[in-house]
């Protein structure tokens, strides 16, 4: 996709009343796409190299219900980016990008 039929993505996410969810490999860009959506931050075996973990985005519309402990996925604790941008993630930085 480029980043024009991401920001089409993005307008049409943004104004439809539907329930939904949307993963990103770890791109800052992603705040900018939703700077008024939950983005949770979570770490995931990297699938060429099951050894290391790489982190990935969730970006929830406002009417989703997320679980108290962000467990997304079995042993693997999410991170709330809070609307500015900062977190408390406890994913290394480096794997945050511009996040941390």
């Amino acid at each position: 996709m480029t980043p024009a039929d991401h920001q089409r993505l993005a307008d049409v996410l943004n104004a439809t009343p539907a329930r939904w969810m949307l993963t990103y490999d770890n791109e800052p860009a992603v705040r900018d796409l939703y700077p008024d959506r939950r983005v949770v931050a979570y770490e995931i075996p990297n699938s060429a190299n099951r050894a290391r973990l790489a982190v990935e985005y969730a970006v929830f519309s406002d009417d989703v219900s997320l679980p108290a402990d962000l467990m997304l996925l079995p042993r693997s604790a999410g991170t709330l980016i809070d609307r500015a941008g900062a977190t408390d993630c406890g994913a290394p930085a480096e794997l945050l990008g511009s996040a941390a």
